[in-house]
């Protein structure tokens, strides 16, 4: 997790004329909401590849297994 000193010190970094009209802390709670997305969709991510590379896995084998049915049969 992000810790708050280093969210501060970001959104004290960036955007600069906002923050002269705004609340740090609002800047803070819309960083660390941005910060959750993020990491929301890095796991949703992960979990789209493990089940694509599963699909991936199961095609390639079921190629194989077919592949070596003709061969015993004789059609190959």
């Amino acid at each position: 997790m992000v810790k708050k000193k280093s969210i501060k010190k970001i959104v004290s970094k960036s955007k600069p004329a906002k923050l002269i009209t705004s609340d740090i802390n609002e800047d803070i709670k819309e960083v660390k909401k941005e910060i959750k997305q993020a990491e929301k969709w890095m796991v949703e991510r992960r979990k789209f590849f493990i089940k694509l590379g599963i699909v991936a896995g199961l095609i390639a084998l079921l190629l194989i297994l077919s592949n070596l049915f003709l061969r015993v049969k004789g059609f190959g």
